[in-house]
């Protein structure tokens, strides 16, 4: 079958990587700004994982609720309607990888790769732009 945006499997009944951006927002949250925060990160999950079955048994939307109240800080309308003003390609990309995470989830992967692309298209058209401005 297709492939699963869960880890290698030993927990089944747990999103792995939800788990590690869950903690992440955590650390985060509590004021870390370096890459020491990535190394903390990790070591929480490799702490909380011999642990995970037991989030095994409860709903999946109350795993949903944890995952949005961790996240639900992260974002921030007011600096992507900031961000769109100040340059319209900048704002597409922003907005166009938003609205396709919140309508491709759980599969995260394929919001941010349609962002990629959206970014890749917006700079050759600005060059192109350019080379035709200089060219005419």
């Amino acid at each position: 079958g297709g492939g699963s945006a869960r880890g290698v499997g030993q927990h089944p009944g747990v999103d792995e990587q939800a788990l590690g951006r869950c903690l992440d927002c955590y650390v985060r949250a509590a004021g870390a700004h370096t890459r020491w925060s990535g190394l903390v990160t990790g070591a929480l999950v490799l702490v909380f994982l011999p642990f995970a079955d037991l989030l095994e048994s409860l709903p999946r939307a109350t795993l949903g609720g944890v995952v949005v109240a961790a996240v639900i800080g992260l974002v921030r309308p007011r600096k992507l309607v900031a961000l769109a003003r100040r340059s319209a390609a900048d704002g597409l990309v922003a907005g166009t990888t938003f609205v396709a995470t919140l309508a491709l989830a759980p599969r995260v992967d394929r919001a941010v790769l349609l962002g990629v692309a959206v970014a890749l298209g917006t700079q050759l058209w600005a060059r192109r732009q350019t080379a035709t401005d200089q060219a005419g």
